[in-house]
This record gives C-alpha cells, structure tokens and sequence, in this order.
C-alpha cells in the first residue's frame, strides 16, 4: 500500500508535533509498515455510510453446545439470515487478557483459546467486513512487554511511563479512583509507572516512536476503531484529553457500547 502524498502531508504534521526533528525518519519508517501491509485484504466495495449495518459484539457473547465462540457467532448471523443484513461485524477485544472484559490485553497477536482461534476470525471475514478495537493506550501488566520492561531488557525498558515519580499529579482529572502512579519493583529499584484506568493496564510511552511503529493493525481487519486513544504529549497538570466513562457494572449485562 503507497501512502498518498496528500496523507503523507497529514501524517507529517502530526508526528512534528509528537516528534519533532524526528518526524522525518518515524515517517520512514511507518511507509516500510504501509508497503509491510500491502498485501492485506481492502476493504469490500466503497467506504461506509448511513446505509452500512454494523454489529458491535463482544466475541464470546454467542455460545452453543458444539464450537468456539466465534464460530458460533458467525452459525448464529448465517442461521438466522443476518448476514445480507449485516456487512460488517465490530468484535470487542477477543485476545488473551487479564482485567477489563478484554481490555487489558496480554497479546495482540493471539486469539485467547477460549473464544477461538484465528481461522475462526477467518471464517467471519469470508462474510463480513470486520473491524477491530486497538487498545492501544495500554498493555496488560501480565504482557511480555512489561515482564521485559520489569527486567530491564531493551527495547522495553523505554515503552512505559516511570519519569513523573515527583510530579504534582493533582490537576490530572479520569474516571478513576485508583492512583494514577502504580508502583512496581523492577531490574533497576522500585518504579512508579503511569496507569491512567487501573494497575493491571500500564499506559505505553508513545514519546518513544518504538512504540508507535510496533503497534499495528491485526490481521484480518478491514477496519480498526481506536479505543482509548493515547496521549503521547500529556505532561503533569495538564488535563488529559483521553476519557473513557467507567464500565458497565457487570459483565452480565451486555453493554457493548463502552465508550
């Protein structure tokens, strides 16, 4: 896939900001991953519109006596004939995780057993356009990731948050009642880690464009829906432009619409 020079403008402009004199060479680098992807599926027909049906589920809501979840949910579209009605199918996060309903996740490359495999994921997309939630604020503290940032081990010990441990973080306004600053015992002492929703879901250092170009779209998506968008230029005392309302109640009442 080539990036037009229209968007490559766009994509300039916002990584100056985030970036600065390094804009240039993260722009480099985010072309290799457009040409890495180019070989992806596109998107079916034109763009949406008000026209376009979408079903937002989370992926083990449909059960039966015989199969994965997610087979089960794409049995339950072709039985009941809702596949003419609906083209595309929003799966909630359906990856290994440890907190949140899915949203701490432990690895976005995996499908977690439980829910099905990527050959299921495969089969929906035979049907469906589908499209994905990208956590991409956070990462589950059970993750690689931090057991490596933990340990010291490069390139992970620069993708997390440890540098506001003195900071005046009073101002700082979010939906939660737990701190902001969750502290854990590393390779190099203890560390106060930013935790913007809970001590289980580290927010990643978007500062660092390691991490902006080692999170990527996962296969089989047609489109991708940013949840929790993260803000890689927030400092201490200013208030943070990523709200996320607290969570339904219980996982038993379905409410998918957590935005």
């Amino acid at each position: 896939m080539r990036i037009s020079d229209h968007h490559r403008d766009r994509i300039r402009q916002q990584l100056g900001v985030l970036y600065h004199e390094r804009a240039g060479s993260v722009l480099l680098r985010i072309d290799e991953l457009a040409r890495e992807f180019s070989g992806s599926r596109a998107l079916r027909g034109r763009l949406w519109s008000e026209r376009d049906v979408v079903l937002i589920t989370y992926p083990d809501q449909v059960r039966g006596d015989d199969g994965s979840p997610l087979c089960n949910l794409r049995r339950f579209l072709d039985d009941y004939g809702l596949t003419r009605l609906v083209n595309t199918v929003h799966l909630l996060p359906f990856f290994p995780y440890s907190s949140d309903d899915g949203f701490s996740v432990i690895d976005y490359r995996q499908v977690d057993p439980e829910i099905g495999t990527w050959n299921d994921v495969a089969a929906l997309s035979s049907q469906h356009n589908l499209m994905f939630d990208l956590v991409l604020n956070h990462t589950s503290s059970a993750g690689s990731w931090f057991r490596d940032y933990l340990a010291g081990r490069a390139p992970y010990d620069r993708y997390f948050i440890d540098r506001f441990a003195d900071a005046d973080l009073s101002q700082v306004t979010r939906p939660r009642s737990t701190p902001l600053l969750s502290e854990f015992d590393t390779s190099r002492g203890e560390r106060k880690v930013w935790t913007t929703f809970s001590p289980d879901q580290v927010d990643l250092d978007y500062s660092n464009p390691d991490v902006l170009t080692t999170v990527d779209l996962q296969p089989g998506s047609h489109r991708g829906r940013k949840k929790t968008l993260p803000a890689a230029g927030e400092r201490p005392g200013r208030t943070p432009w990523r709200r996320r309302p607290p969570g339904p109640p219980g996982r038993d009442i379905h409410h998918p619409g957590r935005d």
